[in-house]
């Protein structure tokens, strides 16, 4: 007589491979075991396996709420046998055990250490990128708790239920991949601003670099947070709430600085002047800061400069700027005036013109390539299908776009020197230009709206089942654009 066998079988899904990727390439369990080695009393399970099991049950069953760990554990004694090297016993994963796990994993002598192993060795094993940083802090409120909590306090809500006892979380991951790197939990009465410099101060430990880039919400502008990086050598991006002095001071901290195709103008002009001989002279209309800017190009090696600086001018539109600028040249009667072919913010691309107009002067517009000969001027621009080169005769007006050269970097000799070069300053009455020609009250234009252009409308979309090219056909022929 023979008994009847019976047949065990059990749904593996996707523990293998979370038990593979937590054991074999973090070796999460071992690196908790050599933190907090167990103790003699400690039997079964050590306390990285129990850790790794509890994981694997949350992140296969997608859950964590009210989920008992043990009944799940006892479906699968073969698997779990076989992937942990030894078997379950029934307690290892009871709730006594799940608890003493998570109150040692809330001791910062052991979260810390454990937090930057595991992120070094998964920086290392997946060859992350650690040039960005992004830290943001959130709250996790609960409907029922304890009063005397140390955890969950309450505190300002982001859900706007102050009533509610919460906790709060700061994160930190790589940005742009979004990978968890480090994690503080504290009592959710703590306010934001000072929970940034420890999590940056583990995570310069944890990623052993500086230079880095830590991207973060306003809260993370915080004077402290902000000297702290700065001192250590990392940069910082986050908005700057414009109250108290903050709006006077962000003129001091931005640096002046001039458009790009404004310095392959004055790079030009150097090299003009370097095989020919002849002034080049700076002009420009602005505020008294734009003399900043100027300065960096008289350290690039022009002679002068002159800024036209009024507040009758603050405001001036493309009208308003041609006529004063227009003055200005005309006052130095230069041979040859150098433009950027466009701002870096308006884009207008056309003062240029509008100077030379005013001028009667010709001018030449996208030119890459330039020679100066003896009373005209060639400049040669790319076009969809080639090249156009121009001839004018001196005096004209060129605009030069980024193609033409590569400006070159001041010298220390030439930044020193750019301090004792001539900085004239002239007011709109020194040109002999009316207050009512220039400024808010001439401008001729206004701005109504800022935003992008708007989506293309009537697009049709054509899947090629065999009969596309038929189909692009009768489109053509119903718009006629054949």
């Amino acid at each position: 007589m023979s008994d009847t066998p019976q047949i065990t079988h059990e749904r593996v899904d996707d523990i293998p491979l979370l038990m593979h990727v937590m054991t074999d390439r973090l070796q999460l369990h071992a690196l908790l075991d050599q933190i907090r080695p167990r103790h003699g009393n400690w039997q079964g399970l050590s306390l990285g396996q129990v850790m790794v099991t509890w994981l694997t049950h949350i992140l296969s069953e997608c859950t964590h709420a009210m989920s008992p760990v043990r009944e799940w554990a006892n479906r699968l004694q073969h698997t779990l046998a076989c992937l942990l090297g030894q078997e379950l016993r029934d307690t290892d994963l009871s709730d006594d055990r799940l608890a003493e796990v998570l109150r040692i994993l809330s001791l910062d002598a052991v979260w810390h250490p454990l937090e930057q192993a595991v992120t070094q060795r998964m920086i290392r094993v997946y060859h992350l990128p650690t040039q960005r940083v992004r830290l943001d802090g959130t709250t996790v409120s609960i409907h029922s708790g304890n009063e005397a909590s140390i955890l969950f306090q309450r505190g300002h809500s982001k859900d706007h239920r102050p009533d509610l006892p919460q906790l709060k979380a700061m994160l930190a991951t790589l940005d742009p991949l979004g990978v968890l790197v480090g994690v503080d939990v504290v009592a959710g009465q703590r306010a934001d601003d000072g929970l940034y410099v420890p999590a940056i101060t583990r995570l310069r430990t944890t990623l052993a670099a500086n230079g880095l880039l830590y991207i973060g919400d306003c809260k993370m502008s915080a004077l402290a947070t902000r000297a702290y990086l700065q001192t250590t050598d990392n940069f910082y991006l986050m908005p700057l709430a414009q109250v108290g002095s903050l709006p006077a001071d962000m003129d001091k901290w931005i640096e002046a600085a001039l458009n790009q195709t404004d310095l392959n103008a004055v790079e030009e002009a150097l090299r003009i002047k370097e095989a020919q001989g002849g002034e080049v002279v700076l002009v420009s209309l602005g505020p008294q800061k734009a003399a900043d800017s100027l300065r960096k190009a008289l350290a690039m090696g022009a002679d002068r400069s002159v800024l036209v600086t009024d507040d009758a001018a603050a405001g001036s539109d493309l009208l308003g700027t041609s006529r004063v600028l227009a003055a200005a040249l005309e006052r130095e009667a230069a041979d040859l005036v150098l433009f950027g072919q466009a701002s870096s913010d308006g884009d207008g691309a056309v003062l240029w013109a509008a100077v030379a107009d005013r001028l009667r002067r010709p001018f030449v517009s996208q030119v890459a390539s330039l020679t100066v000969d003896a009373g005209s001027v060639t400049g040669k621009r790319q076009t969809e299908h080639g090249y156009d080169v121009i001839s004018a005769p001196l005096p004209a007006v060129v605009a030069v776009s980024d193609a033409i050269n590569e400006p070159r970097y001041p010298s220390l000799k030439g930044i020193m020197g750019a301090k004792t070069k001539p900085q004239e300053s002239l007011a709109l009455a020194d040109l002999g230009v009316a207050p009512d020609d220039a400024g808010d009250t001439a401008a001729r234009t206004t701005v109504l709206d800022l935003g992008p252009p708007p989506s293309r409308g009537g697009q049709v979309k054509i899947e090629d089942d065999g009969s596309a090219a038929q189909k692009i056909l009768d489109l053509v022929l119903e718009r006629r654009l054949l």
